[in-house]
């Protein structure tokens, strides 16, 4: 490694889901102030934000032109030490989601990494920054006619059957060259491309449940940790941890929030003013 010369070049890197790369660093910060800690929880700090980021991104590329990158979409999770069911939100709203839309993650990719060459982009954007580009250039037209010729072409490099008439809004368009570009590609590499999603998460947030397969899974140490950067060192309103953990990407039914409840109890990490659920507090843990 001596030999290797040191680059001055300056790498961007950007981020489309920004609100969660700030409550990373939230959470790093406060995290590194405890030193004692740190080096436990530090690894399960980044295996969480990574795997919450790329499950937040997977369904993200499957809502398209409809997707909010400020906001998360909801992925209900289970306790380890709790009973599940298919009746449950932990299975209907949780990782089965995740399990069907990553089939599509690859010609996602693959569709974006076509029309931002066709948009003369280097900054690989989404859908949604794609079509406010177009928008804001007045070129639409212009595109259309790049996206019909591209496809034309792609399809007979890839031996597909031609098309006889093109759509002429752009939305269908790109649907026709996602649909065109996941036909060109093989079960096997379909399969092959989200396999980062599951490893992690079966390393960490996953649990088989019989019947009901992978399901998203929270052990008490990690909803302990989490909780924790919500309280620092404070105590916070119940109601509120639940809140902070949601904008954490961890949603719970009224089932997973009773079991909750009573881990804390058991703690004795509830300060309870009254029978009022408001009136209930959760006291600092790190």
């Amino acid at each position: 490694l001596g030999e290797l010369k040191v680059s001055s070049e300056k790498v961007n890197f950007s981020t489309k889901l920004p609100h969660i790369t700030k409550m990373f660093n939230e959470d790093f910060n406060f995290l590194a102030q405890k030193k004692e800690s740190f080096m436990k929880e530090f690894p399960m700090l980044l295996a969480y934000y990574y795997f919450f980021y790329i499950t937040q991104m997977t369904l993200k590329l499957n809502q398209g032109f409809k997707a909010d990158y400020e906001e998360n979409t909801p992925l209900y999770w289970f306790l380890d030490f709790e009973t599940s069911s298919k009746s449950r939100k932990g299975y209907k709203e949780g990782y089965s989601v995740i399990n069907q839309e990553k089939a599509s993650l690859l010609s996602h990719m693959n569709t974006l990494a076509h029309l931002n060459v066709l948009v003369g982009s280097h900054k690989s954007l989404t859908y949604t920054e794609i079509e406010t580009y177009i928008e804001e250039s007045g070129q639409e037209d212009l595109l259309n006619e790049m996206l019909v010729t591209w496809i034309g072409r792609y399809r007979r490099e890839t031996s597909q059957v031609g098309i006889e008439e093109y759509p002429e809004d752009y939305l269908s368009l790109v649907k026709l060259l996602r649909d065109s570009i996941r036909t060109g590609l093989t079960q096997a590499t379909i399969a092959r491309y989200p396999k980062s999603i599951e490893n992690i998460g079966k390393k960490f947030f996953l649990k088989r449940r019989s019947s009901l397969g992978y399901a998203l899974n929270a052990t008490h140490e990690f909803i302990l940790l989490m909780t924790s950067f919500a309280i620092k060192e404070d105590r916070m309103p119940l109601n509120e941890v639940f809140e902070f953990l949601e904008s954490r990407g961890l949603y719970f039914d009224r089932y997973s929030k009773e079991e909750i409840v009573i881990l804390f109890d058991k703690l004795n990490l509830m300060d309870k003013k009254s029978d009022s659920g408001d009136a209930q507090y959760v006291k600092s843990i790190l």
